[in-house]
């Protein structure tokens, strides 16, 4: 489904320089995702496991630096 695209690990952006600008800045708070669209409960459920994942690699591959 295109909307789900909008999270992070399921679309095409890569969030690496994201989080590496946040941290510089050292940004201590909260990032909420705004989605557009109507996915289904389940889509989202699953999709956003799979974006939790995503994130995990990219701050092990900036903690890895």
């Amino acid at each position: 489904e295109p909307d789900l695209k909008q999270l992070p690990g399921v679309g095409s952006t890569d969030m690496t320089p994201w989080l590496q600008a946040l941290a510089d800045i050292q940004y201590a708070r909260y990032v909420n995702p705004f989605m557009h669209g109507h996915p289904s409960t389940e889509d989202v459920v699953t999709n956003l496991a799979k974006s939790c994942e995503y994130l995990k690699g990219c701050h092990a591959k900036l903690a890895a630096k």
